[in-house]
């Protein structure tokens, strides 16, 4: 992230390579927190880009702000990005598996973060405002369903919005 400069692409929810109307800034003073429960969190801040305050898909920025006050649970991020994949092997070199013997997933080291996308639901985090740990254990396929269903929520949100302005 620090290497970006300018800052890491934060984009609202998952879109299309190029989708126009869905950035919102720049993520800038990338650093490592105390999670406060034993564990830490990679956090930095959200420049809002002035566009973001009218893209074609209304106020962003404000939503964003506005739902982080009302209710901060409802909000995540997601991040776009490239890894190196480690397995996990236990002393005679076989992938270490878990109690009920599902093969634990592999490691990532992150190489490259292209994007973080603010979704409803994150894959591997919980709420972006808190300490929350989303323990689910998604399939390629389930993760994809739930970013399609994070984008249609988001474009609902929208909708809602410019209704709200309009007085639809």
């Amino acid at each position: 992230m620090r290497d970006k400069k300018g800052g890491t692409k934060v984009r609202m929810g998952h879109t299309d390579m190029g989708s126009v109307g869905s950035f919102l800034g720049r993520a800038i003073n990338p650093r490592i927190e105390d999670a406060g429960d034993g564990t830490e969190k990679l956090r930095a801040d959200l420049q809002f880009n002035s566009v973001a305050f009218r893209s074609p898909a209304g106020d962003l920025a404000t939503y964003v702000m506005d739902l982080a006050e009302s209710d901060p649970e409802a909000l995540s991020s997601s991040l776009v990005l490239m890894a190196d994949e480690e397995w996990q092997l236990d002393s005679n070199g076989r992938k270490k598996r878990d109690k009920e013997g599902r093969e634990l997933s592999p490691l990532w080291r992150p190489t490259h973060i292209e994007f973080s996308d603010i979704v409803t639901l994150g894959d591997a985090a919980g709420a972006l405002l808190s300490a929350v740990i989303n323990e689910k254990r998604l399939t390629p396929e389930e993760q994809i369903e739930q970013w399609e269903r994070d984008e249609r929520a988001l474009q609902v949100r929208a909708w809602e919005i410019e209704c709200i302005e309009n007085s639809c």
